[in-house]
């Protein structure tokens, strides 16, 4: 996943956390190189990320695993967000987040069926971005841990003041921009297969 579409996604997913169920999420973003849809799943601690049909990312939040599924060549390699090369490129993105709190506008605006309240957020560094917030959201109580369980990707569950479903977002990273939209939730039970690395996937490890 291109990092601008990483943090654009993150950004639908900060919230407190309460509640269990297994949770998908379908976005669309218009970030240069966004593969789409990017459907997201949430299973207790796995996550399953399918970034359109060429690639999955499927993620241990316990151990910081994350396993990278090329599927046009059935390759596969692995990672970790805590302590490999990619926690470096989401600590870079995301370290004045924790910093900084978004701010109410007290403007709103209709997304699709949403009254949304507006915030703005800005990280520091050249890095700015807008939430849509339903407030009104269905279902939000019982899925707030699930979307807690995809912040800690990126460290940012810091919003207890928002309490809200971020269907839009707007990142801008100093003139890179992306704008990323919720297309659709559900809350129907995720097989454990999906978790699952496929057995006719190959390891490719880095050579030395």
């Amino acid at each position: 996943m291109k990092p601008l579409s990483f943090f654009a996604a993150l950004l639908l997913c900060i919230v407190p956390a309460t509640g269990r169920a297994d949770l998908t999420l379908v976005q669309k973003s218009n970030s240069t190189g966004a593969q789409n849809p990017s459907v997201m799943k949430v299973k207790g601690t796995k996550i399953r990320i399918d970034s359109g049909t060429a690639q999955t990312n499927l993620i241990d939040t316990t151990t910081g695993e994350m396993i990278i599924l090329i599927h046009g060549t059935k390759k596969l390699s692995k990672t970790n967000f805590k302590t490999g090369p990619v926690a470096a490129e989401i600590a870079k993105s995301l370290a004045s987040a924790r910093l900084h709190r978004p701010l109410g506008t007290g403007k709103m605006e209709k997304i699709g069926v949403y009254n949304c309240e507006i915030h703005e957020w800005d990280f520091g560094g050249g890095i700015k971005s807008k939430l849509w917030v339903a407030k009104d959201f269905p279902n939000y109580e019982a899925i707030k841990t699930d979307l807690a369980t995809l912040s800690t990707l990126g460290g940012v569950n810091v919003l207890n003041d928002i309490n809200g479903m971020v269907v839009k977002s707007h990142v801008d990273l100093g003139g890179a921009t992306a704008t990323t939209t919720l297309e659709d939730v559900k809350t129907t039970p995720l097989p454990d297969a999906d978790f699952v690395v496929p057995a006719d996937y190959e390891l490719v490890t880095d050579k030395k």
